[in-house]
């Protein structure tokens, strides 16, 4: 979570909007039932873990979702203060009302 503080501090200071640190609330969840959890596992989960319609409050609008990979590219990532200029760590942000697309029919040339 240090690493995850540092990075957003420092993106919200890049955006003239380090008053809302004080107002960000990290409610994590660590739970080995979700290990190989999917988005949409995770996703159904925290809506019925918050006990509130997401669409009500954006508090429980999004939520992460972190795999394997994306653990891994944030624990082999530069540490703060360095700047991850190759832009290789990352987590999965999932909005609560996404879907999961279908690649057989979706129209990717249109997307």
């Amino acid at each position: 979570m240090a690493i995850i503080n540092e990075r957003t501090r420092e993106h919200l200071k890049d955006e003239d909007a380090e008053d809302l640190m004080t107002s960000l609330d990290w409610s994590v969840q660590e739970d080995p039932s979700l290990d190989g959890a999917s988005i949409n596992e995770t996703l159904s989960r925290m809506i019925a873990a918050s006990g509130v319609l997401p669409s009500l409050t954006p508090r429980y609008g999004y939520c992460i979702h972190v795999d394997t990979k994306a653990l891994e590219s944030v624990l082999n990532s530069p540490q703060p203060s360095h700047f991850d200029q190759l832009r290789v760590t990352y987590v999965n942000l999932v909005d609560e009302l996404w879907e999961p697309i279908d690649p057989t029919t979706f129209d990717w040339e249109n997307a």
